[in-house]
């Protein structure tokens, strides 16, 4: 092959995967691409007794055309018997769901959340980890792909699409001990 043959046909194989790459996004927008996705729960592993920490989870939009909302859970559990249960933003509760409203097309959103630890009774020495943080992201009104598996609360924002891809947006734990 010539070099005059060559350049032709490297130029038809990029149009091609350019006409690909095209086509999929546009069957995408066509059938409403609709998902949330985060990665982790920010914050310190780390916690002193009687203290207060943030812990933050963002959110992205998978959505390349349209602002959306996403319901953001943090829950905690406490596996160390000795230690009391902490509050979620001044609150007596094991969870806590906010809303992340009108997250930009593409765009992203930081949730924040405040954590008041009491004192594990016994330092936090018997047992690894304390306390167990875990958060979780859906869109509102998808059924079956919600907190627990359960419908995320709230009605739907997006023509009634569900997110086909709820592994991005599953539980995450960020596992906290007192020192």
């Amino acid at each position: 092959m010539t070099l005059r043959q060559v350049v032709p046909a490297i130029a038809l194989i990029a149009a091609v995967a350019f006409l690909g790459v095209l086509a999929q996004h546009e069957a995408s927008a066509l059938t409403g691409q609709h998902g949330v996705k985060f990665n982790n729960v920010g914050g310190p592993p780390v916690t002193q007794p009687n203290t207060t920490k943030n812990y933050s989870i963002e959110v992205n939009n998978q959505d390349a055309d349209d602002a959306q909302d996403a319901k953001v859970q943090l829950s905690i559990a406490v596996p160390n018997g000795n230690c009391p249960a902490p509050t979620i933003d001044g609150q007596a509760v094991t969870f806590l769901v906010k809303t992340a409203t009108a997250i930009p097309a593409d765009g992203a959103q930081l949730v924040s959340f405040s954590v008041a630890f009491g004192a594990c009774s016994d330092g936090g020495a018997s047992f690894n980890p304390d306390y167990i943080i875990t958060g979780d992201a859906c869109h509102p009104g998808d059924v079956g792909v919600g907190f627990g598996g359960g419908d995320c609360p709230g009605s739907g924002d997006h023509g009634g699409a569900t997110d086909t891809d709820s592994s991005n947006d599953a539980p995450a734990d960020k596992r906290v001990n007192e020192q």
